[in-house]
């Protein structure tokens, strides 16, 4: 089983993914937006 880790900001959302065996995470795609909504319709792409 994988972890899905976000990192909301202002101005950028990032997200992460970690390892098999939870160790260490690897970074999947930053998201920039002016608004929330935008991250949130970006994420349910």
């Amino acid at each position: 089983m994988r972890i899905l880790g976000l990192d909301l900001g202002t101005k950028s959302l990032g997200i992460a993914v970690s390892d098999e065996t939870h160790s260490f995470s690897l970074p999947l795609k930053t998201i920039k937006f002016q608004n929330y909504e935008e991250s949130l319709d970006e994420i349910k792409k």
